[in-house]
């Protein structure tokens, strides 16, 4: 699992990891939200009696940044200490199995037309 953003709302620390499958959001150590999600998913979660939701999001323009987006109460949230960080390997392993799996298939193709 790695770290892809921390913040702090009203002092309270949110943490974003994700997996190769899972995002997780972790309230002061603590999960409180789990979704299955390769690119973008959106968690939930109360904080204070109010209802935030957060979303992380690829940016295929800059493939090493994410873009965090966070609401609370359905107003936008702006966050000023925010560290979000971008998994560039796995970006490079995505690729890796599209190169691979491209040239299995070309194999079976031309041991089929040609063979």
């Amino acid at each position: 699992m790695v770290k892809r953003a921390e913040f702090y709302i009203e002092n309270n620390k949110v943490e974003v990891f994700h997996s190769l499958w899972k995002q997780f959001v972790h309230l002061n150590g603590k999960r409180v939200s789990e979704k299955f999600g390769f690119l973008q998913a959106e968690h939930y979660f109360k904080l204070n009696g109010s209802n935030y939701d957060l979303r992380l999001a690829p940016n295929f323009i800059k493939p090493v940044a994410k873009t965090l987006k966070v609401h609370k109460n359905s107003v936008p949230v702006n966050l000023e200490n925010s560290i979000v960080r971008s998994s560039r390997t796995l970006l490079i392993l995505v690729i890796a199995v599209g190169i691979w799996l491209g040239f299995m298939i070309g194999v079976k193709l031309y041991a089929a037309i040609w063979g």
